[in-house]
This record gives structure tokens, C-alpha cells and sequence, in this order.
């Protein structure tokens, strides 16, 4: 897949920005790991 579009797909969706992430692209738990915080914020935001 085109990375840069699933990173552009992250800073928009979740306003993390990449260039934070991009140092540990082997790492995918750590990203899940942020989007979850993202999502857990969101959800109590609500």
C-alpha cells in the first residue's frame, strides 16, 4: 500500500501528526496504541 496516503489518512482522521509516528513505522502497536488514546479522548469528549 502507499504509506504516505495511510499516514495522510492518520493526521486527518485521528490529528496525530505523522512526522511523530514515521520514527517507528516497525512499531504498528504503538500507533494503534495513540489512535486508541484518540479514540478513548473522543469518546469521553461525548
Amino acid at each position: 500500500g502507499d504509506i504516505n496516503g495511510v499516514y495522510a489518512n492518520i493526521e486527518r482522521v485521528t490529528g496525530i501528526n505523522p512526522n511523530q509516528i514515521k520514527s517507528t513505522p516497525n512499531r504498528p502497536t504503538m500507533i494503534m496504541r495513540e489512535l486508541i488514546k484518540k479514540c478513548d479522548r473522543i469518546g469521553d469528549k461525548t
